[in-house]
């Protein structure tokens, strides 16, 4: 009989949880955020996820969507996304006194550090980019207008741009025989102006890597 009664009640807790359907994991017995499946709760300790090597991680048998892992030969964590695994990685923003690299059209372009011109018409600009010679490099030009819109599309890692309303940056893309394409770095967007305008008008000189 005390048997039976200890079987029902471990029954009747399974079934407690079961319909919960949501899980907490912590030391002081709060209850699970509303929006959690499974919500673990510390103030001092972290969640540890599985540790395999690349081979162990490339030996798991189709692999879930979202599946992650953290691998320890490249120190570094792991997800599969359609049967391929991803490498999470975190972009760190380059220090300003050196070229600055970004991705544009499946390479890479670095970007000086500062404005190479500022206050300079189309013309201007063109040239002291084409003239330009810096760490070593004399190779610099213009930004296309394309390129431009990368540029303002990554500018969270290009530091000293002027992102204001009345700033605005060449390209070297021409729109007409007097007008060529610009770009606000605050909002993106390319606007034609004319080629003589210098008053806000700045340029920023970039390289293929």
């Amino acid at each position: 009989m005390e048997i039976f009664k200890l079987n029902f009640l471990v029954c009747c807790v399974l079934l407690s949880l079961i319909s919960q359907a949501q899980i907490a994991i912590s030391s002081n017995g709060n209850r699970p955020n509303v929006s959690a499946m499974l919500d673990i709760q510390s103030t001092d300790k972290g969640v540890l996820i599985p540790r395999l090597s690349t081979s162990q991680r490339q030996a798991i048998f189709t692999p879930a969507n979202g599946l992650m892992v953290y691998d320890i030969t490249t120190s570094s964590f792991w997800f599969s996304q359609s049967g391929l695994w991803k490498e999470l990685k975190i972009e760190s923003v380059p220090e300003t006194d050196m070229p600055i690299p970004i991705q544009f059209q499946g390479g890479i372009v670095e970007v000086h550090p500062t404005d190479s011109g500022i206050g300079v018409n189309w013309t201007d600009a063109q040239q002291t980019c084409n003239n330009l010679i810096a760490f070593g490099y004399d190779d610099w030009f213009l930004p296309s207008k394309l390129l431009l819109d990368a540029m303002y599309k990554q500018s969270y890692l290009i530091k000293g741009l002027s992102q204001t309303e009345s700033a605005k940056y060449w390209s070297s893309t021409e729109a007409d025989a007097t007008s060529a394409y610009t770009q606000r770095l605050d909002y993106g967007g390319p606007d034609p102006d004319n080629k003589d305008m210098a008053v806000d008008h700045n340029c920023r000189c970039v390289r293929k890597k």
